[in-house]
């Protein structure tokens, strides 16, 4: 069994073309998921909202176990004395809802909720968007690999418009962008303290590579994120270039998320509202109905 598990997990496949049949399918889901979770979790009252939550954070979990712990497990298990690669410690800036998220469900208190969702709403839409858009950079020859990386997209995307969609981050509120950006930048304070901390345990390269929160420690060279750009002669390797990528990496997550957020609240939050108006005002006639039929059937009791 575990001999078929490593064969699946390690067989070798084209590299999906951009906008190709695979990339076009993970797009289409991430819309389809959206929609699933306005309707499915219409009301986004807070205990819904939690509710949403969670089980996207399921999802995610599950994607991690199967599509890449699994696979370790496998390889362990078929290759005598083989040790775990740390490259699947998931700590990359696109696991981030699976440790951020426990976060908001774990603490059930209503100004904390409300003090992380617009993190969680803006830099999930940005995060998940700018993959699910562009997925040169996670596209590889192994296929649970690509799927690992465009489902995680996809539940980050798809819960980010589900908050803005349904109005759970006001657009004239301050404290939308204040929360967004003070959270942001403590996940990099803390990407940055937990480098520097592993750095200091060990002198292990391997170590150093594997547990690379957000893959940003400076420690590690070339950045991986920054290598991929280079590889896809996006910008060429030097000294300035790495500076200034860094640079535009950590200001894009905390402030131009803030851009696309305004513009997808304005486009589209008037129409999921209109949406959510008319479901609510049936669902009010009919539990009128259902009133006005009770009180008839009382009154004929009592007349009776």
């Amino acid at each position: 069994m575990w001999v078929k598990f490593n064969d699946w997990y390690n067989q070798v496949v084209e590299v999906p073309k951009i906008f190709g049949l695979n990339h076009i399918l993970f797009i289409c889901a991430a819309i389809a998921l959206t929609i699933f979770l306005l309707f499915v979790f219409q009301s986004a009252s807070r205990n819904v909202v939690r509710g949403a939550i969670i089980f996207v954070w399921i999802f995610i979990f599950l994607s991690e176990l199967i599509f890449r712990q699994f696979g370790q497990i496998a390889w362990m298990k078929v290759h005598i004395g083989a040790k775990y690669n740390l490259a699947y410690v998931p700590v990359q800036i696109v696991s981030l809802y699976f440790w951020v998220l426990p976060f908001y469900f774990f603490i059930p208190n209503k100004k904390w909720e409300a003090s992380m969702l617009p993190f969680i709403g803006i830099s999930g839409l940005t995060i998940g968007a700018i993959l699910l858009v562009y997925p040169a950079v996670v596209f590889s020859n192994n296929t649970p690999n690509n799927v690992y990386y465009m489902f995680q997209s996809a539940l980050t995307f798809s819960l980010g418009c589900y908050l803005i969609l349904k109005g759970k981050l006001p657009l004239r509120s301050w404290r939308t962008y204040v929360y967004h950006i003070v959270f942001m930048v403590s996940i990099f304070v803390a990407t940055v303290i937990l480098n520097e901390v592993v750095y200091a345990a060990t002198s292990n390269e391997a170590v150093h590579r594997g547990i690379n929160f957000m893959y940003l420690s400076h420690r590690v060279k070339p950045l991986p994120y920054y290598k991929d750009m280079v590889d896809l002669k996006i910008i060429t390797d030097t000294k300035e270039n790495a500076r200034l990528f860094v640079t535009a990496f950590v200001l894009g997550l905390v402030i131009l998320p803030i851009a696309p957020y305004m513009l997808f609240f304005i486009l589209f939050r008037p129409f999921v509202k209109a949406i959510d108006d008319v479901i609510a005002s049936s669902a009010k006639s009919e539990k009128d109905k259902a009133n006005s039929k009770n009180e008839n059937v009382e009154l004929k009791k009592a007349m009776a």
